[in-house]
């Protein structure tokens, strides 16, 4: 498959809030208060809300969500099929073509603005060696378990 890892930029703050929240305006903009519309970084709410966004621009776009793992979703479409798991803003996107690849991509940046990675080599902390030629992919946190050593 092919393996893509795309970054969405500033996530909390494309998603729509469900309630009314306010915040106090910092001093330098004057007395009074704010009305927010979108979520900020922080806001207790803003990682649900982020959540049903994405959920929602997934589903649109053709994808249905796995019941045993909401952070993970397919698509399949004839011979073409996608993988595409989660982490907040962090996407790893496996399909069975490079066009399938690219239309899944195109997809989400027609929704969001997003950071195309290309091919991992590092995601969530597991560094992702692949060797096409064995048919073999790697993960391991060699970087990561030294760094809290």
């Amino acid at each position: 498959m092919v393996l893509r890892q795309v970054d969405i930029k500033t996530a909390f703050l494309n998603a729509p809030l469900d309630k009314e929240i306010y915040m106090r305006k910092p001093s330098i903009a004057g007395t009074g208060f704010w009305r927010l519309l979108k979520g900020l970084y922080g806001l207790k709410q803003a990682g649900q809300q982020w959540y049903l966004e994405l959920n929602s621009c997934l589903t649109i776009i053709g994808f249905k969500r796995t019941e045993s793992d909401w952070s993970m979703y397919q698509h399949n479409q004839g011979a073409e099929h996608s993988i595409v798991t989660t982490s907040f803003d962090d996407m790893l996107i496996a399909s069975s073509t490079a066009s399938e690849s690219d239309a899944v991509v195109a997809a989400l940046a027609s929704q969001f603005e997003i950071t195309d990675n290309g091919e991992p080599k590092l995601h969530l902390g597991c560094s992702i060696e692949r060797n096409r030629a064995n048919r073999t992919i790697q993960l391991n946190q060699h970087s990561y378990t030294e760094s809290i050593l």
